[in-house]
C-alpha cells in the first residue's frame, strides 16, 4: 500500500512587487549557491517584509508542519510568467520572526539539493490547459502561503507528466522517497 502524501502548501513568490518593495526570486534557491548552502536547510524564510497576510499567518501558526510539501510558485517570472519552479518540504513548522510576537510569519525548506526542480517550469497557462485550475492560483489569493487540495495537486502532476516523462518519472519517485520520511 503507498504512503499518502502530506498535506501540501503553495509558496508565492514575486520578484517585482507592486509596492516598490524587495522581491524574492525561486531560482535563488535552486540555483544561485551564495543564497543557500545545497547542503543546508534554507533557514529563516519569510518575517516581516515578506509574509504580512493574517491568513498566511494564521496557516504558519496553526496548520504548516515540517515534513509537510511547499509548491513553489513564481507570480512574475521573465522568462515563463507565471509558473511552478519545483516542489520542496518544509524542515520546520511555521514559526515567528522574532520570538513571542506572536506573528507566525517565518519558516525553514529542505536543502536546495534536496528538493524537486522543474525544468522546464510549469507555466500556469499550460497547467489550466489542462483543465487543472487550482484554487490556490485563483482571485482572493493575494498573500503567500496557500493550501493546496489533493486533486489540484494530481492536476499539477498531471500537467507536469504531459509536459515531460522523464520529469513525470523523477517527481514520482522525489515524491515517494519525501512521503517515507
Amino acid at each position: 500500500m503507498e504512503k499518502q502524501l502530506p498535506p501540501i502548501w503553495v509558496i508565492k513568490c514575486t520578484e517585482y512587487p507592486k509596492d516598490g518593495s524587495d522581491g524574492w526570486h525561486w531560482r535563488h534557491y535552486f540555483s544561485d549557491p551564495e543564497a543557500y548552502s545545497p547542503d543546508e536547510p534554507a533557514m529563516d524564510w519569510g518575517g516581516e517584509d515578506w509574509i504580512r497576510s493574517t491568513y498566511s499567518m494564521k496557516l504558519l501558526r496553526e496548520d504548516v508542519l515540517a515534513g509537510h510539501l511547499a509548491v513553489c510558485y513564481q507570480s512574475d517570472d521573465a522568462e515563463y510568467g507565471r509558473c511552478i519552479l519545483g516542489v520542496t518540504q518544509f524542515h520546520s513548522d511555521g514559526k515567528e520572526d522574532y520570538p513571542g510576537s506572536e506573528r507566525y510569519n517565518c519558516f525553514d525548506l529542505i536543502p536546495p539539493e534536496d528538493a524537486f526542480f522543474l525544468d522546464p517550469p510549469l507555466t500556469i497557462c499550460d497547467l489550466y490547459e489542462t483543465g487543472c485550475h487550482p484554487k490556490c492560483f485563483g482571485r482572493g489569493t493575494q498573500g503567500t502561503i496557500f493550501p493546496v487540495e489533493a486533486r489540484d495537486f494530481e492536476g499539477i502532476l498531471r500537467a507536469t507528466a504531459r509536459q515531460s516523462a522523464a520529469q513525470k518519472k523523477a517527481l514520482q519517485k522525489w515524491l515517494q522517497r519525501v512521503s517515507r520520511k
